[in-house]
């Protein structure tokens, strides 16, 4: 190659060794994750890295708050469970992780965790300095993440954005009623009526007891249930946005004309949350009162059996003391059992109690179902004759409330023979 020659490919290596520099120079280091985007993208990866996907992320001024649910916060021993811990930890260092390599300019990252067993949510809290010291060495990693500095709020607060953030996001109150009753369910193992009032701020749930009372005091198991309930539909109910203000839990026994219903106010459980008012102090606002049997504070009535539950237990009813072919059924407002002899009718069945008895037994299962039946008509049948007795729901009330003494309820009944059976 020729002087001249060398000389110009010189010049032209040089332009282009300054032509990259320039262009390197004026590149620089371009953010892997966007600000436009970083809600969508944190949700992506901190369930590709962790499986769980929370349940809500905003971002305001210099600030970003991740809230996820858990079942649990607390373990049996009544002590912050270490797997949520983790779980939180574990949050904070993808969000650490997709922040650095991001146009975002953030000074705090707030990890909320929120469980259905808690009056409180958990909160881990750190400033962005100190995570960037962390990486670089110049503070230890328990200093940035350390157990010792979780926080706890009242279960509705999002502190950091000054708004209020729900376990349960519902906005019908029915599907609110169908969760109350399913976790009673779950969690309980019973199974409850729930009714809300027409205004919408009182909340009925009532439940089935053979044994309610002993010597005028509600059995002791019996009462743990009640309360348990009241903690479970109360946490519920602030833990998601609704108008209920107080709650009613009625136990009824069938061994007792009287039930039980203890009444609460939702705030109570708001100031405990907020560390306003202890447990005891809570239990002591509680009141108390008893009700005839088929009375709800809130429904109305109880309805514990469907129409077609009303005609199996009627069957058992009278089964269990004449065992013979039973046909009940409901005629408008009338319901009619039909009992079926082949030979004569036992002459003891004319006189003897036993009719009244299950007749008596029929009555509380009506009042117990909540149907709209004003009548019950039993019929003793052969092939030659029937007897029938009548009772009205009306009658069977007033001498349940104590307005009717027991000769008067006996004399009440309709008796009848042959054709004159209404």
């Amino acid at each position: 190659m020729s002087s001249i020659a060398r000389i110009v490919f010189s010049r032209k290596l040089f332009f282009c060794f300054c032509l990259g520099g320039f262009v390197l120079l004026n590149t620089g280091c371009q953010p892997t994750y966007r600000r436009e985007v970083m809600i969508e993208t944190l949700q992506s990866e901190i369930e590709k890295d962790w499986g769980k996907r929370p349940s809500d992320i905003k971002i305001e001024d210099k600030t970003i708050g991740i809230f996820f649910k858990v079942e649990r916060l607390w373990d049996d021993q009544g002590q912050f469970d270490q797997k949520v811990y983790e779980q939180m930890i574990n949050i904070q260092r993808t969000v650490e992780r997709v922040v650095i390599s991001s146009d975002l300019d953030l000074e705090t990252i707030s990890v909320t965790a929120s469980g259905e067993d808690s009056l409180k949510n958990i909160v881990h809290r750190r400033s962005f300095e100190e995570i960037r010291k962390k990486r670089a060495g110049v503070v230890a990693w328990h200093q940035v993440f350390n157990e010792d500095q979780i926080e706890q709020m009242p279960c509705w607060e999002w502190a950091e954005f000054d708004q209020a953030v729900y376990h349960y996001e519902i906005s019908q109150l029915d599907d609110l009623l169908d969760l109350i009753q399913e976790k009673i369910l779950i969690n309980l193992g019973l199974s409850v009526q729930i009714a809300l009032s027409e205004d919408g701020q009182s909340l009925g749930i009532s439940f089935l007891e053979s044994v309610l009372w002993s010597d005028d005091l509600v059995l002791p198991e019996v009462n743990n249930r009640i309360l348990a309930i009241l903690q479970q539909a109360l946490l519920i109910l602030i833990k998601s946005p609704n108008p209920v203000e107080k709650v009613n839990i009625t136990a009824v026994g069938l061994d007792s004309w009287y039930n039980f219903t203890v009444t609460d106010e939702v705030e109570n459980m708001r100031l405990r949350a907020q560390a306003a008012l202890t447990p005891q102090e809570h239990r002591e606002r509680i009141t108390e009162q008893s009700n005839m049997f088929w009375q709800w504070p809130v429904g109305g009535v109880v309805s514990f059996y469907n129409q077609d539950m009303l005609m199996g237990k009627s069957i058992q009813t009278v089964k269990r003391r004449l065992n013979q072919p039973i046909n009940p059924s409901l005629d408008q407002e009338r319901l009619q059992i039909e009992v079926f002899f082949y030979d004569d009718l036992p002459d003891y069945l004319q006189a003897d109690p036993i009719i009244q008895r299950i007749m008596h037994s029929l009555e509380d299962l009506v009042l117990l179902s909540g149907q709209k039946i004003d009548t019950i008509q039993m019929r003793l049948k052969t092939h030659h004759n029937q007897i029938c007795w009548q009772q009205s729901l009306d009658t069977a009330r007033t001498y349940r409330m104590g307005l009717m003494d027991e000769a008067e309820y006996a004399n009440s009944y309709f008796f009848a023979k042959e054709d004159k059976c209404l």
